[in-house]
């Protein structure tokens, strides 16, 4: 989309100042937020990055971080009492206010605007309204037409992504899924962008030779994710491969009923539960396992299916081959390249792609390398510059 080659994100930007805002499971806990931070941080004056936990996130209080020449120069932080927090409807409101003040603050009309979400994106729009925004761009990092299993809450929130989309000066969609739902909603589909998720350059970490064979599952422990099954395949895997361990990197509210039904399996010392690692951390365990799995469940509440997960990324960008199940878009683009498995969400079936790629070497090399030789097309800076220019280009951007 792109005029000529030669437009950089400096060619329409220069003298801006930007804002982002997003939900997050934890503050320091990489994803999409922290890798438009980190490329704004480095290439603009200003920017104010505004990220707001979830209710379940260890740490509950807002934050918002300002940068100044590419060093943070403050923090603030919410105030709301912790017992206040528990209420959920209490908790976003008050996080939207706290949002929304931080964002005025800053009174300067040159001011780029990136919501992710659609609640959040509100925040941008009405600051447009009341002149102290220039641009709204609408960051779709996730979508699902029941979001909620409550029908008023779902409407609700069908017609905030309806409101936002419409309201916005342009749209990052993740995949081509997502970009379909949001132009079929009323979104101009010239103004809507496929902007993929990313991951960052990682050097070849030598790798650490161990007696284990190690599969890694890293992510969110909550319903729908179906490590569930990683973990009954287990003793399967274990028949053929008595040395393979499986390592979950992350936390949530299904770890106990995890570590529970590891127990209940007799598998619990071959599985290693890490918690939340931070992304440097996590990367060296990455770099000591041999197979990525990522099984995700398709049911109507799913986002992944119109997602594109950072997991399968992240494990490709360590050079593992993924075992995936066919729930997102990347699913097809990984098998094509032969850069994993896609299976069904079935114990059978991912014992026997795991067991196969762990028992064939020379296979396990091959998808190891076309793994990593996959993720180099996904630089996230390559591709929040291209994402940028192309929004100054379609919302016609004067430089």
């Amino acid at each position: 989309m792109r005029k000529t080659d030669k437009e950089t994100f400096e060619t329409y930007f220069q003298g801006y100042q930007f804002i982002v805002v997003s939900h997050v499971i934890e503050h320091e806990w990489g994803g999409h937020f922290m890798a438009l931070t980190e490329f704004l941080r480095t290439k603009t004056q200003r920017l104010l990055a505004v990220s707001l936990p979830f209710n379940y996130s260890r740490n509950r209080t807002p934050i918002a971080r300002f940068y100044a020449g590419g060093r943070l120069s403050s923090e603030k932080y919410g105030n709301m009492l912790c017992s206040a927090r528990r209420i959920s409807l209490v908790s976003y409101t008050y996080d939207l206010i706290f949002a929304f003040y931080q964002c005025a603050r800053l009174k300067q009309r040159r001011t780029v605007y990136v919501g992710a979400d659609c609640l959040n994106t509100l925040i941008g729009i009405v600051l447009r309204q009341l002149g102290l925004i220039h641009l709204v761009v609408y960051y779709v990092i996730d979508y699902s037409p029941r979001r909620f299993s409550n029908g008023l809450l779902n409407l609700m929130y069908q017609w905030l992504c309806r409101f936002s989309g419409s309201h916005s000066d342009c749209i990052w969609a993740l995949t081509g899924r997502m970009k379909r739902v949001y132009v079929a909603m009323g979104s101009c589909a010239a103004r809507t962008l496929i902007v993929p998720t990313g991951v960052h350059p990682r050097e070849m970490i030598p790798r650490v030779d161990t007696c284990y064979k190690r599969i890694v599952f890293i992510g969110h422990l909550v319903k729908g994710k179906g490590v569930e099954v990683v973990i009954r395949a287990l003793p399967k895997v274990l028949a053929k491969v008595p040395n393979a361990r499986l390592v979950v990197i992350g936390d949530g509210p299904e770890r106990e009923n995890l570590e529970r039904l590891a127990g209940c399996l007799q598998v619990r010392s071959s599985v290693d539960f890490s918690g939340f690692l931070k992304e440097g951390k996590a990367a060296e365990i990455l770099a000591s396992c041999d197979i990525g799995v990522a099984t995700y469940v398709h049911e109507p509440s799913c986002i992944s299916y119109y997602a594109d997960p950072v997991k399968p990324k992240e494990y490709m960008a360590s050079g593992l081959p993924v075992v995936i199940t066919p729930v997102p878009e990347v699913a097809h683009d990984i098998e094509v390249a032969g850069a994993g498995v896609v299976v069904p969400l079935e114990e059978a079936q991912i014992a026997s792609a795991i067991t196969d790629l762990l028992l064939i070497q020379s296979k396990l090399r091959a998808f190891q390398e076309n793994a990593r030789s996959m993720s180099r097309r996904f630089s996230w800076e390559n591709i929040f510059s291209e994402a940028f220019v192309s929004s100054a280009y379609s919302c016609n951007l004067q430089k």
